[in-house]
């Protein structure tokens, strides 16, 4: 697929720019390990409550929701997390694309269901490792903002009430397969999935759509 086909260039962040690994280690042990703590419970009792009370909210934009959480669970999860800010970091190639990006002059979207206070926390991190990072965007989108989760088709019209762009001549990059199946249906023309959003683990299959692993694969000569 050639990115200079298309005006508008959506991305996502957390396991397409950025290592996925940093979330899945934050709410899976770290925040685990936190409630156990607070409760004077054991690790696995804490993993299995915090594990039901997420699934209940999966494909929401409350299991984005940063404040929820912490009064959910009674944490504070700003302090935790700054705790962890050296996990922070981009996927190889995501620079070399952005800044292929910015060469060819294409619109370029951020479009995240990361909460506010969770965005101003990994930019403040990736400060040392890439601190350009913001300057690649020329809009960047929060469902938050928008009142609607990436994973339902309101959250692409309402974005697309907010900031003119042609769906058809727009390619998504994202490695949620819900996310892009609801862009599909919005009429989002390209769209491709990340075969390894957490650099800790494997490499997937992604069915239905074009994959990369890296983004740099996409950057023409």
């Amino acid at each position: 697929m050639d990115i200079r086909d298309y005006q508008t260039v959506l991305l996502d962040l957390d396991g397409t720019l950025l290592d996925l690994g940093f979330d899945d280690q934050f709410w899976t042990e770290r925040v685990v390990s936190a409630y156990a703590a607070e409760q004077a419970i054991d690790f696995d009792e804490a993993f299995a409550y915090v594990s039901r009370l997420m699934t209940a909210q999966a494909g929401q934009l409350s299991w984005y929701d940063f404040d929820h959480w912490q009064r959910a669970l009674a944490i504070d999860l700003e302090s935790l997390q700054s705790q962890s800010a050296d996990r922070v970091r981009t996927r190889p190639g995501t620079i070399e694309f952005l800044e292929y990006l910015q060469r060819t002059g294409a619109h370029v979207i951020l479009a995240t269901n990361a909460h506010p206070k969770v965005l101003d926390f990994k930019f403040e991190a990736l400060q040392h490792q890439a601190p350009k990072f913001v300057d690649y965007f020329d809009e960047i989108i929060s469902s938050h903002a928008i009142g609607f989760p990436k994973e339902s088709v309101s959250f692409w019209q309402e974005m697309h009430r907010k900031i003119a762009f042609d769906p058809g001549l727009s390619v998504l990059i994202d490695d949620n397969l819900a996310v892009l199946a609801q862009a599909r249906l919005f009429g989002v023309k390209g769209l491709i999935g990340i075969t390894q959003p957490n650099l800790d683990l494997p490499p997937r299959t992604v069915d239905g759509f074009a994959a990369v692993q890296f983004l740099d694969t996409l950057v023409e000569a």
